[in-house]
């Protein structure tokens, strides 16, 4: 699958949204919802097992959009990715895939 050409409108976007609002951002990335097997099992919305249970993020979400890498180091991964700082989030970019 090709990306979508708005992955890094999204990028920017999740900037923004950042810039205006730190700690929402933060937890609206951190928080997991049980999901069940059709979402996990979707080809590009990035979920899985965690203690069990089924489960899936805004991350996972947004990246089941922008779709998946279908070859180099990161095939399977979703293009968007949160960046922390010593467990602080500070921003959002793409996943590095080796063609950077």
């Amino acid at each position: 699958m090709t990306l979508h050409p708005a992955t890094d409108d999204i990028i920017e976007f999740l900037n923004q949204l950042l810039a205006l609002d730190p700690g929402f951002t933060a937890a609206l990335v951190d928080t997991r919802l049980p999901c069940n097997s059709g979402v996990v099992d979707h080809p590009t919305i990035q979920a899985g097992i965690v203690d069990d249970v089924a489960v899936c993020g805004i991350l996972g979400l947004l990246n089941g959009f922008a779709g998946r890498y279908e070859d180099g180091p990161r095939a399977g991964w979703g293009p968007i990715c949160a960046q922390y700082d010593g467990g602080k989030l500070i921003g959002f970019g793409r996943v590095p895939n080796g063609d950077e």
